[in-house]
């Protein structure tokens, strides 16, 4: 550039002005970026103790399988109650009765041999709870609702741990 041409000096400098403001902008953009992941963590994090609801109510049983194996919430004490299996129709075709038990997770094998004596056909079955409280009030617990008992993170993603599992926070459908 001659040195005495200003127009293209101008020029330059305003060019090289422009892409020191843009260079700026974008790490202020992935700052910026950076602090909302982490307020996002952070507000996860508080989800830890309060209950949630995947909305999964179901257990699938395939030809293949010989044993389901789930979790059951239990919000209060029991005293006595039944784990109630049904099909598609509505029809129970397991119960396991429930023995005195503190509040808290219970897990559950279920051998797919139906109240028939008979190995249930593959399908998908609801599992539902009704207990007595030791104080004698009746309760009702669902597959699928569980306190969240912690929080861990893989490749950014959010998981809440509920029951024996780790389910990712964009399948709880309630908080």
């Amino acid at each position: 550039t001659n040195p005495m041409d200003t127009d293209k000096m101008l020029q330059q400098t305003a060019y090289l002005s422009t892409m020191e403001m843009n260079d700026n902008m974008q790490k202020s953009l992935d700052n910026l970026s950076n602090v909302l992941s982490t307020t996002s963590q952070f507000s996860t994090l508080s989800a830890i103790g309060k209950m949630a609801d995947t909305g999964y109510r179901y257990v699938n049983v395939t030809d293949d399988d010989s044993s389901v194996n789930f979790d059951l919430y239990f919000g209060d004490d029991i005293s006595s109650g039944n784990v109630i299996i049904k099909d598609k129709n509505g029809n129970v075709v397991k119960t396991f009765p429930l023995e005195a038990h503190t509040k808290g997770i219970l897990n559950f094998d279920w051998d797919l041999i139906g109240d028939n004596g008979e190995k249930v056909p593959s399908d998908t079955y609801e599992v539902t709870a009704q207990y007595s409280t030791p104080t004698g009030e009746e309760k009702t617990t669902t597959l699928g609702a569980y306190p969240i008992e912690s929080v861990r993170f893989e490749n950014g993603e959010p998981y809440a741990k509920l029951g024996s599992n780790y389910i990712p926070f964009s399948e709880i459908q309630e908080i």
